[in-house]
């Protein structure tokens, strides 16, 4: 996991983010097979994104508003087939 306090790069089922945040970006990029998975939650349980890869090299995402959206326990990779996420946050 990598975080530079803008963003956090996230590879491996279980890998967490856990202090308050202001989200405002997901993408999930890599080598990817047609079917591969991504799957995030809040740390309360509550779903937060799930992608699926179409094909080769995946490039999927999605973007809130430029306030983000707050999430007050973390977030969790629940589980991720191939390539790596990035969370964006607003900065502070």
């Amino acid at each position: 996991m990598e975080n530079n306090n803008t963003f956090v790069m996230l590879d491996t089922a279980g890998d967490q983010v856990t202090p308050t945040v202001d989200l405002i970006g997901i993408i999930w990029t890599g080598a990817t097979s047609a079917g591969d998975t991504c799957v995030l939650k809040q740390i309360n349980g509550d779903p937060l994104w799930e992608g699926r890869a179409d094909g080769s090299h995946t490039y999927l995402g999605v973007r809130f508003p430029d306030t983000g959206i707050r999430i007050k326990k973390g977030i969790e990779l629940l589980s991720i087939s191939a390539g790596k996420v990035f969370l964006y946050f607003r900065e502070p």
